[in-house]
């Protein structure tokens, strides 16, 4: 196990996580997060953005040593943070034992009992999208096993974590995947729920839009095709010809050549283009 001497929420151990593909960010490449997408984890690689925090993660790290309290007494031993590495992968762990077999990872949910992190634990005896950060660590520590520990004021509750080698394949190439993105330097692509909808009322309205388009330009030939001469008017509607002189091509005017018509540009517009992509 390659222990990394960075203490968690420095500089340098910020500095040191952009260097890693870190577990925390497992759940979300994963697309396992209820808080983080795969594009926040390539804006974090790519720009170094991070999640600013709010009221949750506030509570979450003022308990941590609450949480981390319960698992060294189910451990029966103490625990301090430790950081690990192991190629491209890194791991801030909560805690691990002195003989390096067991890792812990504390929850301290700010709802409490009332979070769904608790619910999942209770209920489901599961540690729901936080079971890929454990397996990340499990991958990057080699241990042996993990407590998993859900903190609250009034009660906690934990369950044990082995290895899963066929998760562990699964996460590492998911991970390859979301690596490619990173370094061409573009998010992937959107896939959160507000997304799709919106993209299916596109796709609808468009195929309404080009359905009536279509029964336009027939209804429009039948009429051009009924009207004598050049206009004819009946039933609120014209129908008339219309001629147009052609475009000027400035590029075959002799007195332009080497002149600079940057000057005389319009200022510029922008707009927004709405098409299908291939997979």
């Amino acid at each position: 196990m390659n222990v990394v001497e960075h203490e968690q929420n420095t500089d340098a151990w910020m500095a040191w996580r952009r260097t890693r593909r870190q577990a925390s960010y497992s759940p979300a490449v994963m697309r396992a997060s209820t808080h983080q997408s795969p594009r926040d984890v390539v804006a974090f690689y790519r720009d170094g953005k991070t999640f600013a925090g709010n009221a949750a993660t506030a509570y979450g790290h003022a308990h941590e040593a609450d949480a981390r309290a319960y698992a060294a007494k189910t451990l029966g031993e103490m625990l301090t943070p430790v950081c690990v590495e192991d190629g491209p992968y890194g791991a801030s762990l909560d805690g691990l034992t002195f003989d390096e077999k067991v890792l812990t990872e504390c929850k301290a949910p700010y709802r409490g009992q009332e979070s769904p992190i608790w619910e999942q634990i209770a209920r489901y005896h599961s540690a729901g999208g936080y079971a890929w950060q454990v397996q990340h660590q499990l991958m990057v520590t080699g241990c042996e096993r993990a407590l998993y520990v859900v903190w609250t004021p009034g009660a906690a509750l934990h369950l044990w974590i082995e290895p899963d080698e066929a998760k562990q394949t699964e996460l590492r190439n998911a991970w390859d995947m979301l690596w490619q993105d990173v370094l061409a330097g573009k998010p992937p692509e959107r896939d959160d729920e507000a997304w799709r909808v919106a993209a299916q009322a596109y796709r609808s309205a468009k195929l309404r839009a080009e359905r009536a388009a279509q029964e336009l330009d027939a209804a429009r030939d039948e009429l051009v095709g009924i009207t004598s001469g050049d206009c004819e008017t009946g039933a609120g509607l014209r129908v008339q010809r219309i001629e147009r002189k052609g475009a000027v091509d400035y590029a075959k005017v002799p007195e332009l050549r080497g002149i600079d018509l940057e000057p005389y540009r319009k200022a510029p517009s922008s707009s927004w283009r709405v098409e299908e992509v291939s997979k």
